[in-house]
């Protein structure tokens, strides 16, 4: 699991599920997330329900895809 992901957690455990999309941003913002936090949620489908952090954690880890920071094929990964 990513640090983002850990962080996300972090700033929605005090939500109340099952919880939509919106439902967790608004708890993150009432939690003082940071700006990358709520980035991170705002990834989030927003017809999705969600019934704990855990099935959060997965949707955001499935989002990211694996190697997000890796350059696309065929073109050049920055330095």
């Amino acid at each position: 699991m990513s640090s983002e992901t850990e962080d996300v957690r972090q700033y929605i455990e005090g939500a109340d599920y099952p919880a939509r999309a919106q439902d967790l941003l608004a708890a993150a913002r009432s939690s003082d997330a940071p700006d990358g936090v709520l980035e991170h949620l705002e990834q989030l489908p927003t017809n999705a329900q969600f019934s704990d952090p855990e099935e959060v954690a997965e949707e955001l880890e499935n989002a990211q895809g694996p190697g997000e920071d890796q350059a696309p094929p065929g073109e050049p990964a920055e330095a």
